[in-house]
């Protein structure tokens, strides 16, 4: 195995592929900044300062929303939504979600299938799960616009 490419950054703390065309690595920072790289061109293309006033824990993107949607998760319990829909470039802040108590390394993740087909939501919201330090787990619906 070879690295083709390298990129400077800041410190990094947790990442995932998002975009509709999976084409943008989200990059969550130590500073509770996220960075942004176009993956077609493997240059750094936006940073959302302190998208976050803590250090970002998880960035996890929604599949069963098409990847138009992801989450960044803090330290300190607050979920953040950022939509890719309306510009590619640059994501947009959609909603924020403060759950009052740590959230733990790595883990909030997509749980896909949740939600039955034919329900009310149909390809419009998705079940995320959440750990937190407090040995809680919560199941948050989200459903974008709402």
């Amino acid at each position: 195995m070879k690295v083709e490419e390298k990129i400077n950054t800041e410190t990094i703390t947790c990442c995932a592929i998002s975009g509709q065309n999976l084409d943008m690595l989200v990059a969550g920072c130590h500073s509770g900044n996220l960075m942004l790289v176009n993956c077609q061109k493997t240059e750094k293309r936006e940073i959302i300062e302190t998208a976050h006033e803590n250090l970002l824990r998880v960035v996890c993107s929604l599949s069963e929303l098409k990847h138009r949607y992801f989450l960044s998760a803090d330290v300190c319990g607050y979920v953040r939504a950022w939509s890719t829909v309306v510009n590619n470039l640059k994501p947009t802040f959609v909603c924020e979600i403060e759950l009052n108590d740590a959230i733990s390394y790595n883990s909030v993740i997509e749980v896909t299938g949740f939600l039955p087909k034919d329900s009310l939501y149909n390809d419009a919201a998705t079940v995320v799960a959440v750990a937190l330090k407090s040995c809680e787990i919560k199941l948050i619906i989200f459903v974008p616009g709402q």
